[in-house]
């Protein structure tokens, strides 16, 4: 990891190996949501809503039978993440599943078809599918994909240290010169387009969609703006550290002007795909919404 990314995690405190924190009570009703958009929040409501059901009292028991070491803790803690994975999928084109445990919670709910049939429905108003990964990465679209992921993730939600002790360490990617300048010079509706969903039927859905592709155009007009600062006082502003959407793009900023790379980039039509974490290890799957547009992805 890079000096300026090693700060970075440090800043956010990289994964501890204690037992896992009690699960708060207001995250049983919640997602944890640190965007401000009445749009993602009506869809977090509809997704809690959905998720109260006889089915999943029956998937618990299931997943705690085949993980004998599993609390109803950790259990708590996947579930969430599944949550937030199932919220990322519903507004955009592709995403991976970055925790095999979570991942396992994923495949029982579909093991009752007509209840995930509904669930989804009710929740984005179309299926949210698994798809396996056919083909595999190069390092470099991997950790590309990696860094796209945690962009829209603490875009999204906030963060704390058991998420990332369940999801891999953060901050250790950083996105690819080419990407990067593709990020800085297009507009929010191009951001939108390229990543989250733009024809769904619901249009709840595509609000939300809209309000995140926003929030990440706002966030590189602040880095560069605290980078531009930087340059002009001969100095570095770590004040910029507590948030991290901004962070990240800054420290790509800075890793590709001190390393002048020539990256050719990735395939920035996907937020994510397989790459490794201390939670799930490498990720075999993903998730896609289809609806009247058709399938996302690439």
């Amino acid at each position: 990891m890079s000096g300026w990314l090693s700060r970075l995690a440090g800043a956010f405190g990289l994964a501890s190996r204690r037992e896992l924190p009690e699960f708060p009570a207001p995250l049983r009703e919640t997602s944890g949501l640190s965007i401000v958009s009445e749009a993602i929040r009506e869809l977090d409501a509809r997704l809690n809503g959905a998720c109260r059901g006889g089915c999943l009292e029956h998937v618990k028991m299931r997943v705690l039978a085949k993980h004998p070491g599993m609390t109803d803790r950790e259990y708590d803690w996947l579930w969430l993440e599944l949550r937030r994975f199932f919220l990322m999928t519903a507004i955009a084109r592709s995403v991976p599943m970055y925790n095999s445990k979570a991942d396992d919670i994923w495949h029982e709910m579909l093991l009752f078809t007509r209840e995930y049939e509904s669930f989804c429905r009710e929740f984005a108003g179309r299926t949210i599918h698994h798809e396996p990964h056919t083909a595999k990465l190069s390092k470099q679209e991997s950790s590309s994909a990696r860094a796209w992921f945690e962009l829209v993730y603490f875009t999204m939600f906030t963060v704390q240290d058991v998420n990332e002790r369940l999801l891999g360490g953060f901050g250790r990617k950083i996105l690819p010169a080419a990407e990067l300048r593709w990020l800085q010079d297009s507009a929010a509706e191009e951001i939108r387009s390229r990543l989250f969903v733009t024809d769904s039927a619901d249009e709840t859905v595509n609000r939300a969609a809209r309000d995140v592709a926003e929030e990440l155009h706002s966030q590189i007009a602040e880095a560069r703006e605290h980078l531009e600062r930087d340059r002009g006082a001969g100095a570095r502003d770590q004040s910029f550290v507590g948030h991290y959407v901004a962070s990240l793009l800054i420290f790509s900023m800075i890793e590709h002007d001190f390393a002048e790379e020539k990256s050719d980039g990735g395939d920035i039509s996907m937020i994510g795909a397989a790459d490794s974490g201390s939670g799930g290890g490498d990720s075999s799957c993903g998730g896609a919404s289809c609806g009247g547009g058709g399938c996302g992805g690439s």
